[in-house]
């Protein structure tokens, strides 16, 4: 569903343009959507909930738990403070400016030429609001027009602290399940004396994704739910990633080094993360891996392929061998450096 008739037409050309047969579009209100007599596995809310009244979010919620399957996932994206304080006296300043134009084209010109304008007054002093100033308009100016007027210049912008949003969750039954990006909810990925200091003194989820907020003044969610109900297993181990597809494309940093010993080698990851191991197999799966990009490769098939690759030479291999990739896998996951998918993919190379 979607209310703008024009975003409901471009997706039903490209629908049509892909010849699907399982996607269909309608223009609608969301206030007006009920519940329908199906359950659906995943309902997907990208784009809308800081951009509505509260009214409409507080349905959007609803649609979620009165649409989700019993194992339903659902994922709602959302500005969030503390980052987005920074950013509303920029959005505030823009809006001002861009009131005294009608056409929305000038006036995204208009709000772009007020951030430049701003920069440039203040470049000279040095002051931190300068280079946030600077940081803002670089970033801007990668943007499309589109984004500018959604984001800066719609009347409705509404961020939340996280806290508050799993608040919201629970007056409709439903609750936290996770990021639909795993790596943001990685601790350690935070710098070392930080994400010690979190895990001593905090054991509870929802609070350490608050704080984690805090540390990187994050401005963006897209976050999983679920319902009330379920009981939910947090405890993710390596043993998991032997059931399912792995995808990856990591560029080693020496082409010819000699996977029959246990050397260090470091990776490039797509993301521009860097990576080391010195164990063959890791290193043999990772370029099995990048070499069938995109395409995800089950977790056995991907051990036996890097068995032969890393030869029967390999001091990594022995009955542990499994277990270590599958170890390594899910830290390379966690880096955001490598997929993990329940099912393949169809890609076509």
């Amino acid at each position: 569903y979607d209310l703008s008739g024009v975003q409901v037409q471009r997706a039903a050309d490209t629908i049509k343009a892909l010849d699907l047969k399982n996607i269909t579009v309608e223009q609608r209100n969301i206030l007006d959507v009920t519940a329908e007599p199906g359950r659906y596995d995943y309902v997907i809310c990208h784009g809308v909930y800081s951009w509505v009244p509260e009214n409409v979010q507080e349905k959007i919620l609803s649609i979620c738990r009165e649409s989700l399957s019993e194992n339903g996932v659902a994922l709602v994206s959302y500005n969030t403070y503390p980052g987005w304080h920074m950013r509303e006296s920029i959005r505030g300043m823009m809006r001002y400016h861009a009131r005294q134009f009608e056409d929305a084209r000038v006036q995204v010109t208009q709000s772009r030429a007020l951030l430049d304008f701003l920069v440039k007054s203040v470049d000279s002093e040095k002051t931190s609001y300068g280079m946030y100033l600077a940081s803002e308009l670089k970033l801007l100016s990668s943007c499309d027009d589109y984004y500018i007027a959604h984001e800066h210049l719609e009347r409705w912008n509404a961020p939340v602290y996280f806290h508050q949003f799993v608040e919201r969750l629970a007056r409709h039954e439903l609750q936290y399940l996770g990021e639909s990006e795993f790596s943001t909810m990685v601790v350690k990925n935070l710098a070392a004396p930080v994400a010690e200091a979190l895990s001593k003194g905090i054991r509870d989820v929802l609070r350490m994704e608050q704080y984690m907020d805090f540390i990187r003044n994050r401005t963006f969610r897209s976050t999983l739910l679920c319902h009330r109900e379920r009981q939910l297993d947090r405890n993710v181990d390596s043993s998991r990633v032997t059931r399912l597809f792995v995808a990856g494309a990591l560029e080693p940093l020496d082409s010819k080094a000699d996977l029959r010993t246990a050397q260090q080698e470091s990776f490039k990851a797509l993301n521009g993360v860097q990576l080391q191991t010195a164990v063959p197999l890791t290193r043999a799966a990772i370029r099995i891996l990048s070499s069938a990009w995109p395409r995800a490769i089950p977790f056995p098939d991907l051990v036996a392929s890097a068995l032969r690759l890393a030869g029967s030479t390999d001091p990594g291999i022995g009955p542990a061998a499994e277990q270590r990739l599958a170890a390594d896998l899910l830290q390379l996951y966690a880096a955001n450096a490598v997929e993990l998918h329940s099912l393949p993919s169809p890609f076509v190379t």
